[in-house]
């Protein structure tokens, strides 16, 4: 995948270039957003840029980089936004089962849901691989939801140090999304195939956690 064509990352400014105080503002960069995420789906990362999205949108380009100065910028609040739901909708899982597999069969479940429900979800992805600056906040998630997941096993009497858990968390949710990648691109076919990928899934977690948990 190409990245972000020769941008300096460094030099980018990524955030919004002026914070809605008002409701037709915050409408404005809602339907920006919104439309963002259509067109990246749409035409895909290469192809997505601002003339473009102001066309879909029925905006002025002028009122786009009003609100954001790059196509970076709106990027990373399409990031940003799914992080955000991913962190909502995981760190809000309650298992009442005392048994530790149920914790991790709620994850994935919750995050599969996120996935089908966000019609952008793979494109915004597919985006993060493109940009250091997008993955830092992948890994700003991976951590939280390694943290909260680690929270989770240890109540449910899993023996084992809290930093060594949450590192092996980490490996589960890295491989977990790759995975969850393939059978949303499987499913895009054959519902049938992402759902037997999803099952796979859960074994191989279970079997690598219980080296651990168990």
């Amino acid at each position: 995948m190409k990245k972000i064509k020769d941008i300096k990352i460094q030099q980018v400014e990524l955030s919004p270039r002026k914070k809605p105080a008002q409701r037709r503002a915050e409408e404005t960069v809602a339907l920006i957003l919104e439309t963002s995420a259509q067109v990246l789906v749409k035409v895909g990362l290469d192809d997505f840029n601002t003339n473009m999205l102001a066309e879909h949108a029925g905006l002025r380009v002028s009122t786009v980089y009003r609100y954001f100065p790059n196509k970076l910028a709106i990027l990373t609040a399409l990031v940003q936004n799914l992080r955000d739901t991913i962190i909502e909708a995981l760190t809000s899982v309650e298992v009442d089962d005392d048994d530790w597999q149920s914790v991790i069969y709620a994850y994935i479940d919750a995050y599969v849901v996120v996935n089908r429900e966000n019609s952008a979800f793979f494109a915004i992805r597919r985006a993060i691989q493109s940009s250091p600056k997008l993955y830092e906040i992948e890994k700003e998630l991976e951590l939280k939801l390694s943290s909260n997941m680690a929270r989770l096993l240890l109540e449910k009497g899993v023996e084992i140090r809290s930093e060594d858990l949450t590192r092996v968390i980490q490996v589960f949710l890295v491989a977990g999304a790759a995975i969850c990648d393939l059978a949303y691109l499987k499913g895009k076919k054959d519902k049938e195939s992402e759902e037997a990928i999803i099952r796979e899934l859960k074994v191989m977690s279970i079997n690598y956690l219980a080296n651990y948990c168990s």
